[in-house]
């Protein structure tokens, strides 16, 4: 962690020249990334069970979560939400988005709901300097995530999204995003 300050509410984004089948195409948010590691949960894998069929599987309670769940990584673990409810959130990995784990919580919420939730299962997980290595080899590139792209797209259309704002990061570093026209005849 020397080399590079914490990535964490960070988007991590797959290059096209990732070809690990786990991670291509993908679009991650940074939950941790520390001296110890990193854990992200991938947002645009859907799995093809609904919130409700998972917790059905492992829950006692009843569930008020609607959607998909996610498919967070490759790395086996409980099921993990990404929400709105600053009350059972564990961590905050960005302003108005709470990462829950424990048991109590995530069954808080699957009974109550939240404004905004995404559940996943898995996680991707990089040993200590692991990730570092992998971003200066160009497998991934970053940008500052927000809400908008925790709780909006879910599919391959995120990765196209996101990719275009981090090309244009890195192309124009200086280059404000509302500056930016979305029509590039506008130039």
């Amino acid at each position: 962690m020397d080399t590079m300050s914490s990535l964490q509410g960070q988007l991590l984004i797959a290059t096209p020249s990732m070809d690990d089948p786990n991670f291509r195409q993908t679009v991650m948010l940074m939950v941790q990334h520390d001296a110890d590691g990193a854990l992200a949960l991938v947002l645009n894998r859907q799995s093809n069970i609904t919130i409700k069929q998972a917790w059905e599987q492992v829950g006692t309670s009843t569930c008020q979560c609607e959607g998909m769940l996610g498919i967070g990584g490759p790395c086996q673990g409980p099921i993990m939400a990404l929400h709105s409810r600053e009350d059972v959130g564990e961590k905050q990995v960005l302003p108005g988005v709470f990462l829950s784990v424990e048991e109590e919580n995530i069954s808080w919420l699957m009974r109550r709901g939240a404004d905004q939730i995404r559940c996943f299962i898995g996680y991707a997980g990089w040993s200590p300097g692991q990730l570092e290595e992998e971003i200066a080899i160009g497998s991934w590139k970053t940008i500052p995530g927000s809400a908008t792209e925790v709780y909006g797209q879910q599919d391959v259309s995120l990765w196209q999204a996101v990719s275009r704002t981090a090309d244009r990061a890195i192309q124009y570093p200086n280059l404000l995003p509302h500056m930016i026209p979305h029509d590039p005849s506008m130039n």
